[in-house]
């Protein structure tokens, strides 16, 4: 059986907590289900990420994020990408990207996530606009599966208006990516 995927990218903690129930509540199967993000300081901020409240209240949020995401989602990763940075990965897309980065640690130019994706059937325009969307700071939610999987969870999160084709977005940012 041919895994395929759909890729969803997020600007924020909430839409990808509520892609994520909008799944669950649909019946999909969460083990299909990954979230990445590159949400976490560069070492620079990691010096004083704690040095006053608002800092304070930002890592008790994103660690929240990230555990909850964690406890839901089976397989987990802390990856450095070459050209995006150090990214946090949830779900089974954790295990093939490590496997991945292994193998191709001392590729610079090859991306464990492109690997990975373009092993779902993700196309390779797409995946670099992934890596785009990563670098600033999005997440992707992304879910895998047979072809039956992947367009039950397109239409769950189509119909909850979790995505547009950016060229139908109506300005107010809170949902992109791109149709596979």
């Amino acid at each position: 059986m041919h895994q395929r995927a759909t890729v969803y990218v997020c600007d924020s903690h909430r839409l990808v907590q509520d892609a994520i129930k909008a799944l669950k509540n649909a019946g999909s199967d969460l083990r299909h289900l990954s979230v990445v993000g590159k949400d976490c300081c560069s070492a620079d901020q990691s010096l004083n990420f704690c040095e006053d409240a608002a800092s304070q209240k930002r890592l008790a949020a994103w660690v929240s994020f990230w555990h909850k995401i964690w406890s839901q989602l089976t397989g987990d990763a802390f990856l450095t990408i070459s050209g995006i940075g150090p990214i946090l990965v949830a779900g089974p897309l954790a295990q093939p990207m490590i496997s991945a980065w292994t193998n191709l640690q001392f590729h610079e130019e090859i991306s464990p996530l492109r690997d990975a994706l373009r092993d779902w059937h993700i196309s390779v325009k797409s995946i670099s606009d992934y890596e785009s969307a990563l670098q600033a700071g999005h997440f992707l939610v992304v879910v895998h599966g047979d072809s039956s999987q992947v367009a039950k969870a397109r239409e769950t999160l189509d119909s909850s208006l979790f995505r547009k084709p950016p060229a139908q977005r109506d300005g107010a940012g809170a949902q992109s990516g791109q149709r596979h």
